[in-house]
């Protein structure tokens, strides 16, 4: 009987050391002091199991609640929401912004498609909106392409590899607009 037990230990603590094991150190910011430590993979932030998403998810949240307040940023601190919703339901909110905390909404679709690097980046983007004083909570107002553009640049100067910003870019705009066309054109050229 001990035995088993010891050998469900030894097997949850390499699995355990895997998953850790794969987190990465990327430094963000503009004093460049900022290490941020999140789970990566080249496959979507929800391709794993319910664990490894789950860590994934705090990873990310943790690591950019440290980013700003390494910063000084004077937002509330970060919080990722998931939600079983399509981020493509035009009522939808990707921000919900209040006295105690920024939610970022990580939709179903949305963690099906994004890679970790790719979700910091819409993180970040989001952020932008907050940062840049733009109006986050009106799900009736068109949407403007120039903040989304500002937005864009935001996350860059934040840190954010323009890479990130222009695949996720990709990977949500299915379809060609104007939009997508515009905020590429914009990320492509700080490559």
């Amino acid at each position: 009987m001990g035995g088993k037990k010891i050998t469900s230990i030894l097997v949850f603590t390499m699995f355990f050391g895997i998953v850790i094991g794969s987190a990465l150190a990327w430094t963000l910011g503009s004093s460049g002091s900022t290490e941020f430590y999140y789970l990566t993979s080249k496959e979507p932030v929800g391709h794993d199991n319910l664990l490894v998403f789950s860590a994934r998810v705090n990873n990310i949240s943790n690591s950019i609640n440290r980013f700003i307040q390494g910063e000084k940023w004077d937002i509330p601190p970060i919080k990722l929401s998931d939600s079983k919703l399509s981020y493509k339901d035009e009522r939808r909110h990707w921000l919900v912004v209040n006295d105690d905390y920024v939610v970022f909404i990580l939709y179903e679709d949305v963690s099906s498609v994004l890679t970790t690097e790719e979700v910091v980046a819409s993180i970040f983007h989001e952020i932008g909106h907050v940062k840049l004083g733009h109006d986050v909570g009106n799900p009736a107002k068109k949407r403007n392409i120039q903040e989304e553009i500002d937005a864009d640049f935001f996350a860059i100067s934040a840190g954010v590899d323009p890479k990130y910003i222009s695949s996720a870019i990709k990977k949500l705009f299915m379809e060609d607009c104007e939009e997508k066309r515009l905020r590429l054109e914009a990320t492509e050229a700080l490559k």
